[in-house]
């Protein structure tokens, strides 16, 4: 039985370096959690080496040595893990997409409402402009205090 899709609080039972069956060098840990258990592999290519690292540290790797990796040193800690359904050699499964510390939330969807409003003055300008050229009509909205709808070329960021 595969393991549920969701956000879980996970024990790392075991985990070691080694290579995978493609022959990538990678971390492996074996989590257990409400729901079961579960391995996750994270590789140590180029390209994803630094948030490998990072999931080890929040899964509590405090070492000098990613060696140490290779021992028990993480057996026992806790963590967070959020398990997503991923499509490879074309069969679809359980996989560890994210590991976060205990409460920290992670690398999910923000909103910091003043980031937000910062980000949609720079860009709500190209999004009325689009929307006018593609003809996509909006549902009638109240009216804006701040302008009339116009765009000024000072509020394109580029």
């Amino acid at each position: 039985m595969s393991h549920p899709i969701g956000t879980f609080e996970a024990t790392v039972l075991e985990h070691g370096l080694g290579k995978a069956s493609t022959g990538t060098e990678c971390f492996e840990v074996k989590f257990q959690t409400d729901a079961g258990t579960i391995t996750g592999w994270f590789y140590l290519t180029e390209g994803s080496k630094d948030y490998t690292i990072e999931k080890a540290l929040a899964m509590g790797f405090s070492g000098d040595s990613l060696k140490e990796l290779g021992g028990d040193c993480l057996v026992g800690n806790v963590c967070e893990i959020v398990i997503q359904n991923d499509t490879y050699n074309g069969k679809t499964g359980p996989k560890v997409q994210f590991v976060n510390r205990i409460g920290e939330g992670g690398r999910g969807v923000k909103n910091d409402p003043d980031v937000a409003a910062s980000i949609a003055k720079q860009f709500d300008c190209i999004l009325r402009e689009k929307k006018k050229t593609l003809g996509v009509t909006s549902a009638p909205k109240k009216p804006r205090s701040d302008t009339d709808g116009a765009c000024d070329p000072d509020d394109i960021p580029f």
